[in-house]
């Protein structure tokens, strides 16, 4: 018999398979039932399936606006009432608006909702503050623990937001263990990467999508004229080739990895 049954939500897959499977783990180990439900963009995990964790794939798409969302929006309601589920962690914009307006009315579920980063921020576009802030602001009456991982969302949220408790953790977590055993010589890594040994290096960690606004860095140091900074992406995704295409129409193709 489990102590609780919980369902993690996310737009896609990857979010779990990035940021949450330790989070899983760890519940799972202490006795409860974690199941998973999002589009299955990446593949899963195997880890979840060895959990005994239960994956539901619905097919969420990121803009708000496309139709399929509203097919996904029946399935996740079906999902969460037939599983009777006592809490749901939901993460990304699309999913969690979905999660708390099925479970509005319902005081038996839980609601955490963790904000990787408003759409909404100083600076941000003014559609932003016009689509997702009213939106975000409505939603925060049935969400019973709002977690922000940054200090600009955390005091807008507890400011203005009508959240039964807002929470602020830095960042989404690193697991220090891992780092700790890592023992890199930087001359050797530099050799490796094919780099000069006195390269100043600027480094971004991250999905290769618009959100994460590499161009901007690109366009700074082609602005810079400097061939001893180099700039390095690690991750993937869409925008791969444009970003590499914009490095060498801009001439710092040898500097952008």
């Amino acid at each position: 018999m489990y102590k609780m049954k919980i369902l993690y939500v996310t737009t896609i897959s990857n979010t779990v398979n990035t940021f949450l499977v330790p989070h899983i783990k760890m519940l799972v180990d202490r006795g409860y039932q974690v199941d998973v439900a999002f589009n299955i963009k990446q593949e899963v995990r195997p880890d979840l399936i060895k959990m005994g964790c239960k994956v539901y794939n619905i097919q969420f798409q990121r803009s708000p606006y496309h139709l399929k969302n509203l097919k996904a929006f029946y399935e996740l309601a079906e999902i969460i009432r037939e599983g009777n589920y006592n809490c749901i962690h939901t993460h990304t914009p699309v999913a969690s608006a979905f999660v708390r307006l099925i479970c509005m009315k319902n005081k038996h579920v839980k609601v955490l909702y963790t904000a990787h980063g408003f759409h909404f921020f100083d600076g941000a576009p003014i559609k932003n503050w016009l689509i997702y802030y009213p939106v975000e602001k409505i939603l925060s009456r049935y969400t019973d623990i709002l977690i922000t991982i940054n200090k600009e969302d955390y005091h807008r949220a507890r400011k203005f937001f009508k959240a039964k408790n807002v929470v602020y953790i830095p960042g989404v977590g690193i697991e220090f263990d891992k780092i700790s055993k890592l023992d890199i010589d930087k001359a050797t890594k530099l050799k490796e990467l094919g780099l000069p040994p006195d390269a100043f290096i600027m480094l971004s960690v991250g999905e290769l999508n618009r959100n994460k606004n590499h161009e901007t860095i690109i366009r700074a140091l082609a602005e810079l004229d400097n061939p001893k900074i180099h700039y390095i992406v690690c991750g993937s995704g869409q925008l791969e080739n444009r970003l590499l295409h914009l490095a060498k129409n801009l001439g710092i193709e040898r500097q952008v990895y």
